[in-house]
């Protein structure tokens, strides 16, 4: 736990501050969050949730939602589900899981690795998520996620020879999409 906050804290002081000029906060299922990777070709991954009926779901469950572009062209995705605790103020992150590959003890472990979830606010807006370890964990692990790719020649020399497909450990709020 005192790692997670010293991320946190990392987090919000070089993180540039978010700006959004709506008077009310922008709803979970509007906001648009992203980390920008700071490269040539501007990758760029977008994190969002995803609008779901709510009987799909148990309850303090929402689907979410990584893309990750380059070049203002889509490349990859990646869809996982946040569950919160009813019990304790606790939040988590499972990534999709490949289901048609044998399991085995790495699968095993990946899938039910829990990423902690972790909610920055300025005012009433959710200004940043922070995932524990994600960026770690999708790399490691990333082997058993179900990865969307969309663009195959846009894939970075990584991504294409190492078959890993990197995720950001924050992201930060963006803009509220109408």
């Amino acid at each position: 736990m005192k790692r997670l906050g010293i991320v946190l804290l990392a987090a919000c002081a070089i993180c540039p501050r978010m700006t959004y000029a709506g008077t009310t906060p922008c709803p979970p299922e509007k906001s648009l969050y992203a980390f920008d990777w700071g490269d040539e070709d501007g990758t760029r991954t977008v994190f969002m949730h995803q609008v779901v009926p709510p009987t799909e779901l148990p309850p303090r469950a929402t689907d979410v939602r990584f893309e990750t572009w380059r070049k203002g062209k889509l490349i990859w995705s990646v869809d996982g589900e946040i569950y919160c605790s009813d019990v304790v103020p606790m939040c988590n992150l499972k990534l999709e899981s490949t289901d048609g590959m044998r399991p085995n003890e790495g699968h095993e472990q990946c899938a039910s690795f829990p990423l902690a979830v972790e909610q920055i606010r300025e005012g009433e807006q959710i200004a940043y998520t922070v995932f524990g370890a994600l960026t770690a964990y999708s790399m490691g692990c990333g082997k058993y996620a179900v990865i969307r790719v969309q663009d195959k020649d846009n894939l970075s020399a990584f991504e294409r020879t190492e078959k890993i497909f990197p995720l950001p450990s924050y992201v930060r709020f963006e803009s509220c999409k109408d």
